[in-house]
């Protein structure tokens, strides 16, 4: 089902992250005065909208200590410090700048050949020698003219292109999405709007957040990774306790896929501010009964690790999340620091490493 966009994303791989990485630290005072937001230029039909913050990402001590710990293919540089300069000397970059990356979809594209999909880099950058980093890069393509604005074609036959707009905004993505993007900019399609585009608001400026309308079919695949987390309890855990635990879920399941099946959007978004990690979670319904359930099966949840959760670090994160619920949407908030993380992180792979119960 996602070939199309898997493979989409790997051929954009090289110029997206090159020019991404190129962009400057605190270059969001670059635009001119009075030019639209980059997330406004987001054209409406979209129903997923992500963004990302690199360059705090990247300046992040801990994040990049992350990098470092974390187990790589066997190819990759082995620790942050490596890996900008050696992306560096593949591309012929130079990774001084970075700034913001916003992503958009429209989910129900996703079975087609031609996804839709856009990638928005803001920052400022010079047209031509990026080009010709690009094609140094490997990469060849072809030009076409829109409203104006030149297009540079990576696959004519799927689709894939980018365009420099001004002001130092790039797109990057399917061709219909690029062409849809520079109509926002020139006034002649109206930016994305609804519940998709205030569920992404509402979550502020954190270091990563996505927002996305949800579609039956996205209902289906949550349905479906609960089912395969109440099997791993089963499998994971001695047969009496995976009994009473997963007893339990199948009586609240029916109940919460019903909720899910209300749930019109949900924002989730992750942010780091000191030693500090935050992720929250907004989830709209259509009736705020289904909000409730949700609300009260997490508070049930919290209960019941804190009593049969194997794993203490992980009975003690799940203790920590706060829930409410407004009207028809519920929040569920999560706040741990860079510490519980680490002890999280080897208390599951010390589990991980336990033999599988057997009958």
């Amino acid at each position: 089902m996602l070939l199309g966009v898997e493979a989409m994303v790997k051929k954009l791989a090289v110029p997206v992250l090159a020019l991404a990485v190129i962009l400057a630290f605190g270059v969001a005072g670059c635009l001119e005065e009075g030019s639209p937001p980059p997330a406004e230029l987001i054209p409406e039909g979209a129903n997923l909208i992500a963004s990302i913050e690199l360059g705090k990402i990247l300046e992040d001590a801990d994040l990049r200590g992350a990098y470092d710990e974390a187990a790589k293919e066997a190819d990759m540089p082995a620790m942050f410090e490596e890996a900008l300069p050696e992306l560096e000397e593949e591309t012929g970059i130079d990774l001084s700048k970075l700034s913001r990356v916003w992503l958009f979809m429209d989910m129900s594209r996703l079975e087609g050949f031609a996804p839709y999909l856009g990638i928005i880099v803001e920052g400022s950058f010079d047209e031509g020698e990026l080009v010709a980093t690009i094609e140094e890069a490997g990469e060849e393509f072809a030009t076409t003219e829109y409203k104006g604005y030149r297009i540079y074609i990576l696959d004519e036959e799927d689709g894939e292109a980018f365009a420099f707009l001004d002001d130092g905004v790039l797109v990057v993505g399917s061709m219909d999405a690029v062409e849809d993007v520079i109509d926002v900019a020139e006034g002649d399609r109206p930016s994305v709007s609804g519940e998709v585009y205030d569920l992404y608001t509402e979550l502020g400026e954190p270091l990563i957040k996505i927002a996305v309308e949800l579609s039956p079919g996205l209902r289906q695949q949550v349905e479906q990774q609960m089912a395969e987390a109440s099997q791993w309890i089963t499998d994971k855990l001695p047969p009496e306790l995976s009994e009473l635990i997963t007893g339990g879920l199948t009586l609240a399941l029916p109940s919460l896929f019903t909720s899910f099946a209300d749930m019109s959007g949900a924002g989730l978004a992750l942010d780091k501010r000191g030693e500090t990690v935050t992720i929250r979670l907004e989830a709209g319904f259509t009736n705020p009964d289904s909000a409730q359930s949700v609300a009260d099966m997490v508070m049930a949840l919290k209960i019941g690790s804190a009593l049969l959760m194997p794993i203490e670090e992980v009975g003690d994160l799940v203790g920590q999340i706060e829930v409410s619920v407004e009207g028809s949407s519920a929040s569920i908030t999560l706040e741990v620091s860079v510490s519980q993380i680490e002890d999280l992180i080897q208390a599951l792979q010390a589990f991980e490493e336990l033999p599988v119960p057997t009958p």
